[in-house]
């Protein structure tokens, strides 16, 4: 949204401190201070690093920072859309830290100390104008008479709701807590203050839906439930499902009749464990939410079915919530997405539009005006045409005026534009660039009295640079291409080449004493048949990957280490070798994947060495 955003950033002038140089680049000396605020959490003194080899490349990422600002890297459109990106950032931090933020954080925490048996119906607004709302309005009232006039609940939830969920759950949420409900602020509130009174709601307009809602019951926060499941698997014949709801009858008849859990169990449930503990949500997601009508520890849920399996739960366990400082970040991330964080984003923006001085005309010029050659809407007329009559004000934004002239270019440029939506959008749309303009504004003034901000803020722009001058390098792009790096291949000394092709056969000598006897006769007779203190083990020709041996073998070949004969001492072996096929070199294509790396490094070594040279970098001989 805030186009403008990176002008202020761009133009802001980040101050250091005068901590220890490490380095200077054209002159300009770079600190202790900045390398912390880069290197913080990428390196840990147990990984062991050489501080002057991690200067080094520290000095390096600065110098292509660097050489990105000389080549005006940061105009560019990518730039801009990553300030953007982080002027964003910045305004949800600035709101999250505000003291209504924190407030309706505050409440959310407490009202998330105790969850709340729900049911609703959802109707959704199709748009906003007001018919449509006395549509969905009208709708949501002939179902609430429907429910008090007795028609079953969770088959109208199945059929009338526009909760995805209502399929499965028939509209019956569980036991929820306000932040996991995510309804909309007057939503919560009257779940909150109506769990004591178990009566299907008015319709309640909360976002773009309206809820009917029933309370029945508010208890202390549970986090985990342990379930003892009997349930049995559902098949496409309609006549055996009915019979397993027939025997699921008498599985329920038989536990409220004193049998215990693990007998029913063992003579009817399919699920592969007698208990189950989970968290309450995964208990509603792979079984039902009809679990949330047990009450107390003991209690049976009715018989449920889902698409894939019937059954009913025993409680035999719950554990409550902690509210620590993770379930207390837990919060924190949800709160970024929920209604009353999107109330204090739209405040920050409403507050922005009453302090700023704003000022419109009460009303735009009459349309007849506007219009007075229908040619505009053909292509046919030129503004240029009609100045003296165009220079009218038409309206005015925080000290810039627009005149009848601006508003007729932008609609002969925008050929698409009936008269009546065009004056619509043409307001809207200055009135968003104005917008932009406060936002910047506010966003510099965040930045500005603020040091933490300051330093995050030049890590975020360094590091976008750093990126934006690797892409601009192409050196991923001559990467990507076979016959540069295949040429780079033939220029650079390197070789790789397919592994030997031996012909081995091995002997076992048996002892230590029969060595100097074993090699002499090999040496002399070439191997041969099985002796007293020779005993012919395997043979053959091996390749690479084919016997780890001869594997090793093969390596000392390929290195340039060759012999006939070979002593494995260790293992009283012998190994009579012949070479059956010498290395060839590898096709370009098998090549490629192993010269890529080495290229793309070359590249940015020789880059590197220019930048150097041409920036006049000096590491400081007592930076240790």
């Amino acid at each position: 949204m805030y186009r403008i955003v990176f002008i202020i950033f761009f133009t802001f002038s980040f101050l250091t401190s005068g901590a220890q140089t490490l380095f200077s680049i054209d002159g300009k000396k770079v600190n202790m201070e900045e390398f912390n605020a880069d290197c913080q959490g990428l390196v840990k003194e147990e990984d062991g690093w050489d501080f002057d080899r991690l200067v080094e490349m520290y000095a390096d990422y600065r110098l292509e920072v660097y050489d990105a600002k000389k080549r005006k890297l940061d105009t560019t459109k990518l730039y801009r859309q990553a300030m953007n990106y982080y002027g964003n950032f910045l305004i949800t931090q600035h709101v999250f830290s505000s003291k209504t933020a924190q407030q309706y954080l505050k409440e959310s925490l407490e009202r998330s100390k105790f969850q709340y048996r729900v049911s609703y119906i959802k109707v959704k607004i199709s748009a906003n104008s007001k018919t449509d709302t006395m549509v969905a309005y009208r709708k949501a009232m002939k179902i609430r008479d429907r429910l008090l006039g007795g028609y079953d609940f969770s088959r109208l939830a199945r059929q009338l709701s526009d909760d995805e969920n209502a399929s499965f759950n028939g509209g019956l949420l569980g036991w929820v807590a306000p932040c996991d409900f995510n309804c909309g602020y007057m939503a919560e509130n009257y779940i909150i203050s109506h769990y004591d009174k178990p009566e299907w709601s008015m319709p309640v307009r909360s976002g773009d839906y309206f809820y009917i809602i029933k309370v029945d019951g508010k208890r202390e926060a549970v986090s985990s439930v342990k379930l003892g499941i009997v349930l049995k698997y559902k098949k496409k014949s309609p006549l055996y499902n009915d019979s397993i709801r027939r025997v699921l009858s008498g599985a329920y008849k038989d536990l409220n009749q004193g049998k215990s859990l693990l007998t029913v169990q063992e003579k009817y449930s399919e699920f592969p464990y007698k208990t189950f503990e989970t968290s309450l949500e995964n208990a509603y997601k792979h079984f039902s939410t009809q679990i949330s009508k047990t009450e107390k520890i003991g209690d049976l849920s009715p018989v449920f079915e889902t698409d894939y399996f019937i059954g009913f739960v025993k409680l035999e366990g719950r554990t409550p919530k902690v509210f620590d400082e993770d379930y207390k970040k837990e919060i924190e991330e949800k709160f970024y997405g929920n209604n009353a964080y999107k109330r204090c984003y739209n405040d920050f923006f409403d507050s922005l539009k009453v302090n700023s001085g704003y000022q419109k005309l009460s009303s735009v010029k009459p349309l007849y005006k506007l219009f007075p050659d229908s040619a505009i809407y053909l292509g046919k007329w030129k503004p240029e045409g009609y100045l003296g009559f165009y220079t009218e004000p038409l309206f005015k934004f925080y000290g810039t005026e627009y005149t009848l002239g601006d508003f007729a270019q932008y609609v002969y440029d925008t050929q698409s534009e009936s008269p009546y939506d065009a004056i619509e959008h043409y307001l809207q749309e200055k009135y968003d660039e104005y917008l932009r303009m406060l936002a910047g504004t506010k966003i510099f003034e965040i930045i500005k009295n603020n040091k933490n901000y300051i330093s995050k803020m030049r890590v975020f722009t360094d590091y976008e640079l750093y990126k934006l001058a690797e892409l601009k390098n192409g050196f991923y792009k001559n990467a990507s291409d076979i016959d540069k790096v295949y040429a780079f291949y033939k220029t650079s000394g390197l070789s790789y080449k397919t592994s030997h092709v031996l012909k081995i056969a091995f002997y076992d000598y048996l002892t230590d004493k029969n060595r100097k006897k074993a090699l002499k006769f090999v040496q002399t007779n070439g191997g041969g048949n099985e002796t007293a203190f020779l005993k012919p083990v395997k043979s053959g020709v091996f390749q690479k990957g084919d016997d780890p041996l001869a594997d090793k073998i093969i390596n000392d070949y390929d290195s340039g280490n060759y012999s006939n004969i070979i002593d494995i001492e260790e293992q009283h072996l012998i190994a009579v070798t012949k070479v059956e096929k010498v290395p060839e070199e590898l096709s370009k294509n098998e090549i490629y994947p192993l010269v890529r790396p080495v290229y793309l490094q070359s590249q940015k070594e020789n880059y590197l060495k220019q930048l150097r040279l041409k920036y006049k970098l000096e590491i400081w001989e007592d930076i240790k």
